[in-house]
C-alpha cells in the first residue's frame, strides 16, 4: 500500500492529488492517507472537491502520527510491501514517480 501524508492547506498536496487518484484506480495498491495538522471539515471539503483516492484516512490533528513515521512535512509518501517500507517519497508525487510506483507494484 501507499501511505500518503497530506493536508488540505498544502499546495503541493493539491498538485500531487491527480497522481493519487490515478494510482487509486490500480487494483494492486491501496492508498492510506494521514491527514496532517488539519481539520476534518477542511479535509472533507478538499476530498469532496478533488476526489478521494484513500481507502482509509487517519486524522493526525497534532502531527504525532506523521512524526512517528519520520516525516519531514507534507506531502510525503511511503510505499509499503509485506510490512516493509520499500520506497519513501519526500515532496509531491509526479508522473515519473507514478510510473516508478506502477512498475514496483506489478
Amino acid at each position: 500500500y501507499l501511505l500518503n501524508i497530506w493536508s488540505s492547506w498544502c499546495v503541493p498536496c493539491k498538485q500531487e492529488h491527480p497522481i493519487l487518484l490515478n494510482l487509486g484506480k490500480n487494483k494492486n495498491i491501496e492508498i492510506i492517507g494521514i491527514n496532517y495538522k488539519d481539520t476534518k471539515t477542511n479535509a472533507k471539503f478538499f476530498l469532496s472537491e478533488l476526489g478521494n483516492p484513500y481507502k482509509k484516512i487517519i486524522f493526525d490533528k497534532e502531527g504525532v502520527k506523521a512524526i512517528e513515521w519520520g516525516a519531514y512535512g507534507v506531502p510525503e509518501s511511503f510505499l509499503i510491501k509485506d510490512g516493509m517500507i520499500i520506497r519513501r517519497y519526500i515532496g509531491p508525487l509526479n508522473q515519473k514517480l507514478f510510473n516508478e510506483i506502477n512498475q514496483l507494484i506489478k
